[in-house]
């Protein structure tokens, strides 16, 4: 098996997945120029409900979570104020500035969450957030057992507790379900579950089908059944970039776009390159480029989405769009979209020098 996360995509689309009411961080400086991050207000919700959760405020955060899946609330780019919740909730604070390249939490870290996860859940018999965020929390543990070694190379010894720590996941998100839970985190923790104990097909769709009627808009869940349908996993070739497509088809013209580009983008992340999504992938620049175009249309004040659209032109070797985004980018550069000033200044350099305007 392979490592697996599902929070790093989070941190590039909720984050980010992606909050400035929250009392977000100073704008950061490199090389003495303003660097302003509008997936600040995010990180400062996820450290706001950590914070809340080690103080065991379990009223506060039960709040949170009824108000943000009751009023569907998103953050500037578009990304869910819910997922960010519960990255919140499994995340320790001084882990959220650390890479996306970051697939699951040290194993102290881990035992910490679950720690104060099963209080809520002790606490509070009829919550289904705490068992939503308490399943995430025992996949994250399982994984951080196992270790990130290939499949062949984990020893029996690593196996049995991962095993056991799904096994406590699947109970937890079963009895999160039997609560009759509107949570749409719900299905992303049972679809995660099922990747992870190797699911066959129909059992998985079962789920999928449940969180897609659920929540539709919910890009997680498509992004989980993208994510199972790689070859590495239970798919073949071909197989998610045809999901992709159809389940965009269904959406309609521009939210369709828009989703074929989140799950493009979300698998580029998990696969640790954005160029291996054209090079390996075989995603078409063009149907990419349409979706971030209507992303910005529908999120114009989203800086963080102009930076990812920049930075996938610049992988995609559209120097024509990439002058444009990054020119309306100015010093507005996001440090979790290029890595580093020095990275998103070679990349305006090689913008530059560049002949064509494609």
């Amino acid at each position: 098996m392979a490592r697996f996360s599902w929070y790093g995509f989070f941190a590039g689309m909720v984050c980010f997945f992606s909050w400035t009411a929250w009392g977000a961080p100073a704008p950061a400086k490199a090389k003495g120029k303003l660097i302003i991050s509008d997936s600040q207000e995010i990180r400062s919700l996820q450290a706001e409900t950590f914070k809340f959760l080690q103080q065991m405020k379990f009223g506060e955060l039960e709040a949170n979570a009824r108000k943000f899946r009751r009023e569907n609330k998103r953050f500037r780019d578009g990304s869910w104020m819910l997922a960010a919740f519960y990255k919140g909730l499994t995340t320790p604070t001084e882990r959220l500035d650390e890479s996306d390249g970051v697939r699951f939490m040290s194993l102290p870290d881990s035992a910490m969450v679950v720690s104060l996860l099963e209080k809520w859940a002790l606490a509070d018999p009829e919550s289904a957030t705490a068992r939503i965020a308490l399943g995430h929390a025992y996949i994250d543990m399982a994984w951080a057992l196992r270790g990130d070694e290939a499949a062949v190379k984990v020893s029996a010894e690593r196996w049995k507790p991962f095993e056991e720590r799904l096994g406590l996941a699947r109970r937890i998100l079963f009895e999160a379900e039997s609560l009759k839970s509107d949570d749409p985190s719900l299905y992303h923790a049972l679809l995660r579950l099922g990747l992870a104990q190797g699911w066959k097909r129909p059992e998985f769709e079962v789920v999928y089908e449940k969180g897609a009627a659920l929540a539709p808009q919910y890009d997680l869940i498509h992004l989980a059944k993208a994510i199972y349908l790689l070859p590495q996993w239970m798919g073949q070739g071909g197989d998610w970039q045809r999901f992709a497509h159809e389940v965009a088809q269904k959406r309609g013209d521009k939210d369709g776009a828009i989703l074929y580009t989140r799950i493009a983008w979300g698998v580029a992340l998990y696969l640790g390159g954005g160029e291996r999504i054209f090079k390996e992938q075989n995603i078409p620049w063009s149907a990419m480029k349409k979706g971030f175009k209507c992303l910005m249309d529908e999120y114009p004040g989203s800086n963080l989405n102009m930076n990812w659209f920049c930075r996938f032109a610049c992988l995609a070797g559209d120097a024509g769009e990439a002058r444009l985004q990054m020119m309306k980018i100015g010093n507005r550069m996001e440090l979790e979209v290029w890595g580093s000033f020095e990275s998103f200044e070679r990349w305006r350099e090689w913008v530059s020098n560049r002949d064509d305007q494609r």
